[in-house]
């Protein structure tokens, strides 16, 4: 019989357009934190998030916005409180 070829691998999360910036954010699934959660903290600092660039992952989220955005969630963001956790918002590390 032929080979099988491999299966693809998980999709992992989307990495940013050239024109974005990738953000970490402290809170995720285990904070009982959605993407709805997530979207309306940003629109609270007057950055608007389509869904599709929101990562949800179990302790933290990543997020793709634009350039000029990232450093308006940053300052907004960081150092705020959401449900008595401290955030923070910070640009994303490279994946190793």
């Amino acid at each position: 019989t032929p080979a099988r070829p491999p299966a693809p691998a998980a999709p992992g999360p989307s990495m940013p357009a050239g024109d974005e910036v990738r953000l970490y954010l402290n809170l995720g699934r285990k904070d009982s934190a959605s993407t709805q959660d997530v979207l309306a903290l940003f629109a609270e600092v007057g950055v608007d998030l389509a869904a599709v660039s929101v990562d949800l992952m179990n302790t933290h989220t990543y997020v793709n916005l634009g350039i000029a955005q990232a450093g308006k969630a940053t300052l907004g963001l960081s150092g705020r409180e959401h449900r008595g956790r401290r955030l923070v918002c910070e640009p994303a590390r490279p994946r190793r």
